[in-house]
């Protein structure tokens, strides 16, 4: 069984890739985003919060569930607010990617699929 960390599930690509996921027999899937659960459809998959912006809780999610494959969809999407808030929006699209990476190399046995925005 192939374990699929999907970051940023709250968000719409990342709720349809669960979705897709979460009731097949040949995946565990494990759904992250920031806060709790927003998803309607609530079995079929775990759940855990994860803040990207911060290396401790996303090195504790791997830690965790050490996944074969990380599809990251969580990011800052909204143009206005990239351009106002270029801090956040680096952290959010850019710095927590190198997190996941170091997450990453620390488990040293999963793949790593980015599906990323960037404005």
């Amino acid at each position: 069984m192939t374990t699929i960390l999907v970051t940023g599930s709250n968000g719409l690509l990342g709720q349809k890739i669960i979705y897709a996921l979460r009731n097949r027999e040949d995946v565990k899937c494990i759904s992250t985003s920031r806060g709790e659960n927003r998803m309607k459809a609530k079995d079929g998959y775990l759940y855990s919060s994860m803040d990207i912006s911060d290396p401790s809780s996303v090195a504790s999610v791997f830690e965790k569930y050490r996944p074969d494959v990380v599809i990251n969809t969580a990011a800052m999407t909204n143009v206005d607010a990239c351009e106002n808030n270029r801090e956040e929006a680096w952290l959010l699209n850019v710095q927590s990617v190198v997190y996941i990476i170091e997450a990453y190399r620390n488990i040293k046995h999963i793949s790593l699929v980015c599906l990323r925005i960037l404005f």
